[in-house]
């Protein structure tokens, strides 16, 4: 490609790898010949933007990289060697030669340990993050825009969580090994590529000398070792090319081998792609390749969910980012799934991992070591990472650092994504598991800019006796999706009730969120969200509803728990027979209330009526009108009866909890089949399932449940998440309960 010097010589085919396993700053450089299963390729659309990037600037790149192949020639050199690099016209590899005898520093000497990168090094305070973003240098993004590229460093590492970082290798010439081919080592190929375009085997050249089996060919020294030469390519003819090199037991070779004493194996210049399935299984992964591809044809995101984690981030399994990138496949399987004609679905959706955990450095994380007693070491440290933890935000001394730690977290990762998608207009939503649904319904709830519905006076908090100055967010919430919530506990600590009249969207309950009374946040105690969705398991111990809180008992009675709907549609086996058998009962309920009704009504017929019974007579079909919706004629008292137990608050409170619900608690009964005024959806529990073994993995099944990655795809899009029909912004007035 970029070495195309003569007309008549072939154009090189670029193909860019990456070691499977993390780099670690003690090792010396890249092996000359890597093994197959060492590496693995990128796909064809990260291959051409590493190229592209590289090209862009070359001389910067290249001169970086040679540094450091001279410091890692000086590491494995005793003594002082020339190491000739080929030096090409414009493209800056110079010769690298007179290495001092005490080893230089190593370039890569920035670059920390595998695993060393922490959360708080990633993170980073507000003030340190905001003056360090201005700096960062942005790599080349590559493996579905999730990771990055260093050319001058040849590293690749993650964008949005630090992690281990990988050795990238550019691929230019290859060697046969048992069928396949590998891609050498760069400075070998260098050598070997400016060999080729000097046309080194081309008789006037006078490089030509007789080999050991009897014909003439071109000898290029490669890698030399305290002045012997330990590699070297024989060059017979552009198009064929061997690597040969010595070993101990030459001197074996010499008496039984034509080749005497030679380790030779045939060379290639250029990529080829493997000619059997097998042979492209071993050096690429297909499914993931696929995933780039598709990820590289629509670059932006039209969606952002960031994932927010809740306890147990210091166990050593737990692992918000994985949990991340496990909701990300889940929505990637529910997309191809679905109807690829309907509006909407093809639409990216970008899912990142919010660590706010580990970036606190609380003080009773190095005491608690010290104040454990000794014994079950494992499960002491197991209930400090869960328990205690939600005991750290009922501390008022850690709660404003935790809240902190949050919103800085959110505004870092979303910072860093824009760095990234400059051209990003979509909406940001925000799913929280556990703990971190309290945590982020705090924050939602005292971000400036809240609606006005009550102009109540905002007086200090119960919950919060300190002044807690919650950060503003750089972004909108769109959607607010919590799962495995605690949060309807901890707003029933609060004071949260509706029986007293501090239900959820009151202006008696809207005091009881806000940290700061000299800066509230949302006015009616809600988070300032546009839509918020509760998804629970129903074994699931540490989940809540949120429903009685916002609504009274009488307003829910008949209202049947929201589902959260199936990949595959229909229901439960169970749920389906439970809810054949309602139905039927109630049939028989309504039949048997209707022939009742109408015996009643025939033998009252018969009887004349006096002028004193005749509004009782009139008093059943005035009943049928009133059930069908139409006013009979009634009483005044009776006709002012219903609006005496209805305050002015619960209406207000109503039409609060309408704002985040999508409508008001529609007034039919039973098994929604539609969203509107719904807060908690019921995950559907397998028909054979324990519902004491399913406790113990209930609480973690959402990251990779397929139904729930259904429901945050509808709701991202704007689907209803219970019929999958698309919302419209203005519908017509349903008759609700208020």
């Amino acid at each position: 490609m970029s070495f195309l010097q003569d007309d008549s010589l072939p154009l090189l085919k670029v193909r860019w790898y990456s070691f499977k396993e993390p780099h670690k700053s003690s090792q010396s450089g890249i092996p000359d010949i890597p093994h197959r299963g060492s590496i693995v390729r990128f796909c064809e659309s990260d291959t051409i933007a590493l190229e592209k990037a590289y090209r862009a600037d070359r001389d910067a790149i290249d001169a970086v990289w040679w540094e450091e192949e001279a410091y890692v020639h000086s590491i494995k050199s005793s003594k002082s060697s020339d190491v000739a690099s080929p030096s090409k016209s414009g493209g800056g590899i110079a010769a690298v030669d007179g290495l001092a005898d005490t080893p230089p520093e190593s370039p890569m000497k920035g670059l920390q340990e595998q695993g060393s990168a922490s959360w708080v090094d990633f993170i980073g305070s507000p003030t340190k993050e905001m003056a360090s973003q201005k700096n960062e240098t942005l790599g080349v993004l590559v493996r579905g825009r999730m990771f990055e590229v260093d050319l001058k460093r040849r590293m690749m590492q993650p964008c949005y969580w630090p992690g281990a970082r990988h050795r990238v290798l550019r691929g230019t010439w290859f060697v046969e090994k048992q069928g396949d081919y590998v891609p050498v080592r760069e400075m070998i190929a260098e050598k070997l590529e400016q060999a080729f375009l000097s046309r080194a085997w081309d008789p006037s050249k006078g490089l030509l000398k007789m080999q050991r089996d009897g014909r003439h060919a071109a000898r290029i020294e490669l890698t030399s070792h305290q002045g012997a030469v330990v590699m070297y390519a024989l060059f017979y003819s552009g198009y064929e090319v061997y690597i040969v090199w010595d070993t101990s037991f030459a001197w074996i070779k010499k008496k039984f081998s034509k080749s005497g004493g030679e380790n030779r194996l045939s060379l290639r210049r250029g990529y080829t792609e493997p000619p059997t399935p097998s042979a492209l299984q071993k050096e690429a992964d297909l499914a993931q390749e696929k995933e780039d591809e598709e990820v590289a044809t629509s670059p932006t995101p039209q969606s952002l969910i960031l994932a927010i984690h809740g306890i147990g981030q210091n166990l050593s399994g737990a692992n918000i980012a994985q949990d991340a990138l496990e909701m990300k496949k889940a929505l990637r399987k529910v997309v191809a799934k679905t109807d690829k004609d309907e509006d909407g679905v093809q639409q990216r959706i970008e899912v990142l991992p919010v660590q706010w955990r580990k970036t606190l450095n609380l003080e009773i994380d190095s005491l608690a070591a010290s104040l454990m007693p000794p014994g079950i070491p494992s499960l002491r440290h197991m209930l400090h990472s869960t328990a205690v933890e939600v005991l750290f935000y009922l501390t008022p001394m850690h709660r404003a650092a935790i809240l902190d730690s949050v919103v800085n977290s959110m505004n870092v990762v979303y910072r860093k994504f824009l760095s990234r998608n400059p051209e990003f207009q979509g909406r940001v939503s925000i799913f929280a598991h556990s703990l971190g649904s309290v945590l982020c319904w705090d924050v939602l709830c005292n971000q400036e800019g809240g609606l006005d519905m009550h102009g109540s006076e905002t007086a200090g908090t119960a919950w919060a006796p300190n002044v807690i100055d919650i950060g503003k967010l750089d972004f909108e919430v769109d959607k607010f999706i919590i799962a495995g919530s605690p949060l309807g506990c901890f707003l029933s600590l609060r004071g949260v009730n509706q029986s007293v009249g501090t239900g959820l969207g009151t202006p008696s309950s809207a005091a009881l969120m806000h940290c700061n009374p000299n800066r509230p946040g949302s006015q009616d105690g809600l988070p300032k969200v546009n839509r918020m969705y509760n998804i629970f398991h129903p074994y699931d111990p540490v989940a809540y509803r949120l429903e009685p809180l916002a609504y009274s008992q009488e307003a829910l009675e008949g209202h049947k728990q929201a589902l959260v709907e199936l990949v595959g549609g229909g229901r439960r086996i169970h749920i389906a027979a439970q809810e054949l058998g309602d139905n039927v009962s109630m049939a028989a309920s309504r039949f048997g209330s209707s022939i009742a009704g109408a015996f009643t009504f025939s033998r009252k017929s018969k009887e004349e009526p006096s002028s004193g019974d005749a509004e009782e007579h009139m008093s059943v079909p005035e009943e049928r009108a009133k059930e069908a919706g139409t006013p009979g004629k009634t009483s005044d008292a009776r006709q002012s009866k219903p609006s005496e137990g209805k305050s002015l608050s619960r209406v207000d409170a109503n039409s609060s909890i309408a704002r985040i619900t999508g409508g008001l608690l529609p007034a039919e009964g039973g098994r929604p089949t539609r969203a509107e005024g719904r807060m908690d959806f019921a995950l559907q529990e397998a028909s054979l399932e324990h519902q004491y073994l399913a406790a113990l993995s209930a609480h973690f099944m959402y990251w990779n449940s397929p139904d729930v990655a259904l429901f945050v795809h509808r709701a991202i899009h704007n689907l209803d998440v219970i019929s999958g029909e698309p919302l419209v912004e203005e519908e017509e007035d349903d008759e609700c309960i208020t």
